[in-house]
């Protein structure tokens, strides 16, 4: 330059080696020449060195291509969104998966725990396409009950796939489920319940779910999914509230270091592999 450099000008230019020399978002910079400009300002970028260069062909949608590769950053290294069928799994979930696997826990986060919002595995499907519609750029894990509604909601999804960062994954198969006492209308029968009744609440060890007696809580069979050709159950809601007292109470003694991390947590280990294993592909 002919003209000496005023102290203001620089220190801009120093700052300016920031972006030649670490490597520093350009974005970044060029939101500080857009800042003050005049909203009537037009403002043109030139991209021929880049179309030269062939990085893009005349064809291509520039702005586009510029967010799929954000979508794919923010993919690999934004927060991961887990999302339940109901704020109580959410909210058992996150605190069991603080307990089994603390060193991964903080790479999740599950939706809205204390949210009240609709539950079920339909809203569930609606709120992963609403979150694909809107173009939401984490990774997004949907976990759904391993019952019969939760299977038809997975059907439901593969049959209009969403996007690549999208799982959507059953709740894992249980072996103390696969002779598990059940009430219909031919009476008291059992049968193995992985795929048909499988919410959250069996996930935290049968001792959870055993009666006075030592029974198990049995699943009452609510209807017939014609989707899928299977019976849907679930625990009658008084027993349900007992059970998720019970798991609230495992739950808070576990924080508290007041018990030991045996089999019953197994189940819940399952699920951490799950979601780790969504996480990864």
């Amino acid at each position: 330059m002919k003209e000496p450099l005023t102290g203001l000008e620089a220190a801009c230019l120093d700052a300016l080696e920031l972006f030649r020399e670490h490597d520093e978002d350009p974005r970044t910079l060029l939101a500080a020449l857009l800042d003050g400009q005049a909203t009537d300002t037009i403002v043109r970028l030139d991209l021929h060195d880049l179309l030269s260069a062939g990085y893009f062909t005349r064809h291509d949608t520039v702005s586009e291509v510029a967010l799929q590769e954000l979508a794919v950053e923010m993919a690999s290294s934004g927060p991961i969104i887990v999302m339940t069928e109901g704020t109580t799994d959410a909210r058992f979930l996150k605190r069991g998966l603080q307990i089994v696997a603390p060193d991964l826990a903080g790479y999740f986060t599950f939706l809205d725990p204390d949210a009240k919002a609709a539950g079920g595995a339909p809203e569930l499907v609606k709120s992963l396409r609403a979150f694909a519609a809107a173009g939401i750029m984490n990774r997004v894990i949907a976990l759904v009950d391993n019952d019969a509604a939760g299977r038809q909601a997975v059907n439901t999804l593969s049959s209009a796939p969403l996007p690549g960062r999208f799982k959507v994954c059953l709740l894992p198969d249980l072996d103390y489920v696969k002779d598990y006492p059940t009430l219909g209308p031919t009476g008291d029968t059992r049968y193995d319940i992985n795929g048909r009744a499988c919410s959250v609440e069996f996930y935290f060890g049968l001792d959870c779910l055993l009666t006075a007696s030592g029974d198990p809580f049995p699943v009452r069979w609510t209807g017939y999914n014609n989707a899928i050709n299977e019976y849907q159950g679930e625990l009658v809601p008084r027993d349900k509230k007992t059970v998720q007292e019970r798991i609230d109470q495992m739950l808070t003694s576990a924080e508290a270091g007041g018990s030991s991390l045996d089999d019953r947590w197994d189940a819940m280990r399952k699920i951490a592999q799950t979601i780790i294993a969504a996480a990864e592909s």
